[in-house]
């Protein structure tokens, strides 16, 4: 059995984070990140968007990633956030998620295709955002933002449940 199938049956998230960082929109095999060696590659802080990253990377479907440049245990206002001209060509947006008993506030800019992609942006963002990171995201949460839209200050708001 080859390691790709076996992977398939049952992939841990570290597992699955590293076959996310390692795919390109457009080719397959494993690409060279040196470019951006000290962005991390997040996993994600909810349980259900872990599984469906993991049945994503079994089916080998897409997966989006997002810029998260700021998270709080406090809402984050997007007013406050110095501006970029790179935001123009992205969704910003602020998110929410829970992990162990704490609600968290994330400050997230989408989205890309694939994980090097968001590393190169989340690089050229180092110098306003120190802890610019990336994380794939649930095809939900594109959706929210989505559906919400912009707003005049370029901000979306995308709420995931408990």
């Amino acid at each position: 059995m080859d390691k790709q199938h076996s992977m398939a049956a049952e992939p841990s998230d570290r597992e699955v984070l590293k076959v996310l960082e390692s795919r390109r929109e457009s080719t397959t095999g494993t690409v060279n990140t040196s470019g951006s060696p000290d962005v991390s590659l997040l996993p994600p802080e909810d349980t259900n968007t872990r599984l469906v990253l993991r049945e994503a990377v079994a089916r080998n479907a897409p997966v989006s990633f997002a810029v998260q440049l700021q998270w709080s245990v406090r809402p984050i206002d997007v007013k406050d956030v110095p501006r970029h001209p790179l935001f123009q060509a992205y969704a910003l947006y602020a998110a929410e998620g829970h992990r162990a008993g704490r609600t968290w506030f994330f400050l997230r800019l989408g989205f890309f295709n694939d994980a090097l992609s968001a590393k190169q942006v989340a690089q050229y963002l180092r110098a306003d955002f120190a802890s610019a990171a990336v994380v794939p995201v649930s095809p939900e949460e594109r959706q929210q933002v989505g559906e919400k839209g912009r707003c005049p200050e370029a901000a979306t708001i995308a709420r995931r449940p408990a």
